[in-house]
């Protein structure tokens, strides 16, 4: 019979303390800036995300964002101050990189990612009770769930691709009315996807993403 193995916390990854960590800090955070005389009236809001992204990867020798992906998904909002709202969302995207068209061999990186973005937004410019203009910052945890690779110089190395992912966003969103809103946002990595430290290999993706936000 085996003798019993005692879980001790040197045996939880990394990246789950990590995150752990991050969502006791947001936890924090939201309930700082929470102000009592406005309890009564916080509200939820739900959000369907449509987007178009154009994504590149740092060190993959290929400039530009060429790579063009869609992405999609839903949200929750919630009024933790008159001009300060906590988001998070859940979004299915397409990024990666790829060369010009003008290229005559086409050499491309793929990724179907699903994310979770957390995010902190300032709401100003208000216009009959509505913020007209909104500012965002955030984490982006997510999970690579498919990888392509046409691109001789990393095929061999298409089974190194790390899972998880970790990034950084930024934003700014525009709602044009109660319902309807359009966003830009940065998202840059903050980890590597693929590692090969004896070819100085570090690939981490960042793009730029236009968005629609439907609120209800």
């Amino acid at each position: 019979m085996q003798p019993t193995k005692t879980l001790t916390l040197s045996d939880i990854p990394v990246k789950i303390k990590i995150y752990f960590r991050i969502y006791v800090l947001i936890s924090i955070l939201s309930l700082y800036f929470i102000d009592s005389s406005i309890c009564q009236n916080n509200v939820f809001s739900g959000q369907i995300i449509i987007e178009t992204n154009f994504s590149q990867i740092k060190g993959d020798q290929l400039a530009g964002y060429h790579k063009v992906g869609l992405g999609g998904g839903l949200g929750v909002s919630y009024r933790i101050h008159r001009r300060w709202d906590l988001n998070i969302n859940l979004l299915y995207r397409n990024i990666g990189s790829r060369n010009s068209i003008f290229f005559k061999k086409q050499v491309s990186i793929s990724h179907n990612i699903a994310q979770i973005p957390i995010s902190i937004s300032y709401l100003t410019w208000w216009d009959n009770g509505l913020a007209k203009f909104q500012f965002d910052f955030g984490i982006v945890p997510g999970r690579i769930l498919e990888s392509k690779i046409k691109y001789n110089n990393f095929l061999p190395y298409v089974e190194k691709v790390k899972k998880n992912d970790l990034s950084l966003f930024t934003g700014f969103g525009l709602w044009m009315n109660r319902n309807h809103g359009i966003f830009a946002t940065y998202t840059r990595s903050m980890t590597n996807f693929l590692e090969v430290p004896d070819e100085s290999i570090a690939l981490k993706t960042y793009f730029l993403s236009l968005q629609y936000h439907y609120r209800f």
